[in-house]
């Protein structure tokens, strides 16, 4: 017997009055945009009941697709009717019950076997006896069109993200201009005109250095950035939009293989690819923000254990000696000796003792590792400092070299410039060619990815190879505090006692700070290092010049130190240098420009 008749026998409904439910569905996807809504569908079935005296116990309604099996309601229905509570169904059209196979077959089996009695819809019946096959068409017909359609928009957002459009929403800063909405031509995807700004603002922020997320949230919040409902976005929001290769002018997009691929975007980019990554590193870095109550305790965050790779924190022991017992105790909580009960106040010039200690927190399990006193930490950074020091002779010297890509080039740079700009249009316009044959169907699919990937892989070698000559401003002024660095860094932190100012120099310094056998081990910015290694060697040029070395020959020295191939790369690698990044073998613990 089936599982909807078992329960129910047939002679039972032979005598149950008929009863029905009004069953309305309106779905978000677009195929239903068209469809009337649930409460003009509601208002029609009443209507048709009156007019056909049905007796209706219950109107339910749901707004979901129903392209896939699963709707609450829906299968509520069902049951209640297998509960003999009605055995009829009021609807709109047959494709409002389903749009999928499994609920379909469900809904036909059910009126085969007499448990629904009749389906009523707008214009025609449904009944026991009637012939199935034309359910089966018009449940089939409804599936198909989900189907067609799915395939459909998938084909036309594939070929959107192909003619270098992001298919879908664009990120915080950026506005989709709907089809009905442009003409012919113009950009698909622009800049929002309220949000851009602010986002544009963000990532120069972040870009220095000195900002966190939370900072980052807090200067949008400022600004006015808001989500639809007019509240200020969640951390969570900046970090997607930090990670987000969008803002670099590149997307990700399924093929038509269901493959992720990267495509070339033609909206407006904000950042470029080495900046991109240059953040990415400042996000990965483990430094944690020191609250005021711990400002009197630098590097705390900043140093992790050599050994576990933990987080190194810091202790400040304040103790004294009693002078009637000898008996060394705290300060911090205690303001009498422990042992003799004489009061620190009533001491007669007690010894104090006042020392801060760093040592691993053992929280990625046992660690056998030391502590470190803060007076050893910053000795080690002052031998840091004045290893990569310059003097005011090759900064005054130097530093207008890089920063001037124009002035200081010799001529065959400036020619290679040209060269690569003409190279650069010349791909671009491939790659434009390459999308237009795609569209008017001249070119595979697969000779069209192995062409554009070929495109695009040169086209980024090319932009890398302009970045040598082409320094943004966020860039220059990198460059700029380096060279600061380098030649006053050494004096600031010396003379400064505060722990803010020596805490910030050494973020700005050290790329990587690790602690074991209780000695420190610095990692350098690799822009200082490249910094002072330009310095030795133009000393090494000059030494045998100098005797020489008269005004009327300096031009002639700068003309001899920059003919050597590698002070070019030198040149060229601060330029294009990226933040913080570490690279063997150059910690300051070593010999590094013996």
């Amino acid at each position: 017997m089936d599982e909807y008749t078992k329960s129910y026998p047939l002679s039972l409904f032979a005598y149950t009055p008929m009863k029905y439910f009004i069953y309305a569905r309106k779905s978000t996807e677009s195929e239903d945009r068209q469809m009337a809504s649930i409460d003009d569908q509601i208002a029609e079935m009443q209507k048709l009941a009156s007019e056909l005296k049905l007796d209706v116990i219950d109107v339910i309604s749901e707004a979901r697709s129903a392209k896939e099996p699963g709707r609450v309601k829906f299968n509520e229905m069902l049951t209640r009717i297998q509960r003999g509570e009605a055995c009829g169904i009021l609807c709109w059209k047959l494709n409002r019950l389903s749009r999928n196979p499994v609920d379909g077959g469900q809904i036909s089996w059910m009126l085969q076997k007499n448990v629904i009695r009749h389906i009523q819809t707008y214009g025609r019946d449904y009944n026991p006896d009637d012939n199935v096959l034309m359910m089966q068409v018009e449940f089939g017909m409804a599936n198909q069109y989900i189907k067609d359609l799915s395939t459909d928009v998938s084909r036309g957002m594939r070929r959107k993200a192909e003619r270098g459009w992001f298919p879908s929403k664009p990120p915080l800063g950026y506005l989709s201009i709907r089809r009905d909405r442009r003409s012919n031509g113009q950009d698909e995807v622009i800049p929002h005109p309220t949000d851009f700004k602010p986002v544009q603002r963000l990532w120069k922020l972040m870009l220095t250095g000195n900002y966190t997320v939370m900072d980052l949230k807090r200067e949008g919040d400022k600004l006015g950035l808001r989500n639809v409902n007019g509240k200020p976005f969640s951390k969570n929001i900046y970090y997607d939009m930090l990670r987000n290769e969008f803002y670099t002018g590149f997307f990700y997009w399924n093929n038509e293989n269901g493959i992720r691929t990267r495509f070339k975007g033609r909206h407006r980019s904000i950042v470029t690819a080495g900046e991109f990554d240059q953040i990415q590193t400042l996000l990965s870095r483990k430094t944690m923000r020191r609250s005021a109550r711990t400002r009197d305790l630098p590097y705390r965050g900043i140093i992790t254990c050599g050994e576990c790779n933990g987080c190194v924190s810091a202790d400040r022991k304040q103790q004294v000696i009693c002078t009637v017992c000898k008996l060394k105790f705290s300060v911090k909580t205690k303001q009498a000796c422990p042992k003799c009960e004489t009061n620190v106040r009533v001491m007669k010039s007690p010894s104090r003792v006042d020392h801060t200690y760093y040592r691993c927190t053992k929280n990625h399990g046992p660690c056998s590792q030391m502590s470190m006193r803060k007076e050893d930490i910053e000795n080690t950074l002052v031998d840091a400092f004045r290893k990569l020091n310059i003097s005011e002779e090759f900064y005054q010297w130097f530093r207008p070299i890089v920063l001037d890509t124009r002035g200081f080039q010799p001529s065959e740079a400036l020619m290679e410039q040209t060269r690569l700009k003409k190279r650069k249009t010349t791909v671009e316009n491939k790659i434009d060619g390459l999308i237009q044959l795609r569209s008017n169907g001249e070119l595979t699919e697969e000779e069209f990815k192995r062409n554009r990937t070929i495109s695009y892989k040169e086209l980024a070698d090319i932009e890398l190879e302009l970045s040598r000559f082409n320094l943004p401003e966020i860039q220059k002024k990198r460059i700029k505090n380096a060279f600061e660095l380098c030649r006053t860094g050494i004096q600031i932190f010396e003379k400064e006692k505060d722990p803010d100012t020596r805490h910030d120099l050494t973020l700005k310094f050290a790329s990587n700070l690790v602690q074991k056998d209780k000695k420190l081990y610095v990692t350098t910015d690799i822009m200082l290092n490249y910094i002072k290694e330009a310095e030795v060697k133009y000393y090494a040029k000059k030494r045998p010049f100098e005797p020489e070395n008269t005004l009327e020959n300096i031009e002639d020295l700068t003309e001899k130190v920059m003919s050597i191939p590698e002070m070019w790369r030198l040149v060229n690698s601060i330029r294009t240098c990226p933040l913080n990044i570490k690279r063997e073998n150059e910690t300051i613990s070593s010999e590094l420009f013996d």
